[in-house]
């Protein structure tokens, strides 16, 4: 920035004394606002803090961590699992026992389906208004108890209920700069164009390397419920390769490619894989095309978030073309995954929300066994990634991976 007395009496005369001041004052307050936040917020949140900590005075849990999942900034979608994966790395880092996740109705309602959710979707898909709470009862809810020290899921019916169990009874919490009444600075308000807080890595506190974090798993009846399914199809034993598609009537034009699919389907049948389909939830009920018939289906993962991650832990490989269920295969650090995006416009989606680069071969603050591939889901480029990560898994373990 130039400070020279000649360029500021040049830009006086420009602008005028009175614009001039203004200009000065709108610089001034950016500076303000980048490195101590909004000061009304400021004074707003340390009001309320007292006052608050005042009236809900009361016995605080110790040894829980409080993870407040509020619909006014965050979707119900599976970004769920990456929030949950960051509680549970926030709990191991303060030495507590238990996380105890709540969840926080937004301003207008608990999905706020006129604000938020409906415009989070396309305008051209018309969704009864239960779909955003489906999703929430189906997805969202149930990816809690994949956190290990998970002891209680609270679903508020008001923020004045999350108000009262956020001072009552929380002594730790997560996010870190979290507050019922005021939104922190490094968040959005879910609005017609935005629905996610900016830094989704970080929630108020770094986490610079992926092997800080800790993993969500399967629970072990899971396993054993997909286990048995497993061998009543799979009688050869084959290693197991999903696919999880995607078969939205949302932006279609992020869909699964189904004829490049069903290609890739019969190579790896016909290579002796046992390839296990895993529909979208708006087409799990309706016939799957002849075109996969080398493969089975397998419905109930679509709906049970516990048996979804014990068939991605189970399996040699999990083949996703997009969608947001790779994001619960990401944070469980005994599966593998590789990604393709469907298109150039999921691709921008993913520089602008997920931190990735054009040479990002990974996802950030995830492990080697996820891999992204920069390709469209085409045979032509599913195929040789799939073979190179095969390789690369036989090579690293040595030995055949089942």
């Amino acid at each position: 920035m130039n400070t020279s007395p000649k360029y500021i009496i040049n830009k006086v005369k420009e602008h005028g004394v009175i614009n001039s001041l203004r200009i000065f004052l709108n610089k001034i307050k950016k500076v303000l606002y980048k490195y101590i936040g909004s000061p009304y917020n400021i004074v707003k949140e340390y009001y309320f803090t007292f006052y608050d900590g005042i009236r809900y005075k009361r016995g605080k849990e110790s040894d829980i961590l409080y993870a407040f999942y509020d619909f006014n900034y965050f979707s119900a979608t599976f970004d769920i699992a990456k929030f949950a994966l960051f509680s549970e790395y926030q709990r191991k880092k303060q030495g507590i026992s238990h996380v105890h996740f709540v969840f926080v109705p937004s301003i207008g309602g608990l999905m706020a389906p006129d604000d938020q959710v409906k415009n989070y979707y396309d305008k051209e898909w018309k969704c009864d208004d239960d779909y955003p709470l489906w999703v929430a009862r189906n997805i969202v809810f149930s990816c809690c108890w994949l956190v290990p020290s998970c002891n209680q899921v609270t679903v508020c019916g008001t923020r004045d209920e999350a108000l009262a169990l956020r001072y009552s009874k929380a002594e730790h919490i997560f996010p870190l700069d979290y507050s019922v009444r005021v939104a922190p600075d490094n968040y959005k308000v879910a609005t017609r164009t935005q629905c996610k807080p900016v830094d989704w890595p970080y929630m108020g506190d770094p986490i610079l390397d992926f092997d800080e974090l800790p993993t969500l798993a399967a629970k072990p009846q899971a396993l054993l419920y997909v286990d048995e399914w497993l061998t009543i199809h799979n009688i050869d034993r084959k290693k197991i390769i999903t696919i999880t598609l995607r078969e939205r009537t949302v932006n279609p034009v992020w869909n699964t490619k189904l004829d490049e699919w069903a290609k890739v389907v019969n190579y790896l049948s016909d290579n002796n894989y046992f390839v296990v389909i895993l529909r979208d939830a708006e087409m799990v009920f309706q016939p799957l095309s002849k075109k996969f018939c080398k493969a089975t289906a397998f419905g109930e993962p679509v709906f049970n978030m516990e048996l979804r991650m014990a068939l991605y832990e189970l399996s040699y490989i999990n083949l996703f073309p997009s969608g947001g269920p790779n994001c619960l295969c990401k944070v469980n650090k005994k599966a593998r995954s590789i990604t393709f995006p469907p298109s150039s416009s999921m691709l921008d989606h993913w520089y602008f929300r997920g931190g990735i680069n054009e040479q990002s071969n990974k996802f950030p603050l995830t492990s080697e066994r996820h891999r992204l591939v920069q390709k469209e889901d085409l045979y032509d480029n599913i195929i040789p990634a799939f073979e190179e990560f095969s390789a690369e898994i036989e090579k690293r373990e040595g030995k055949s991976v089942s």
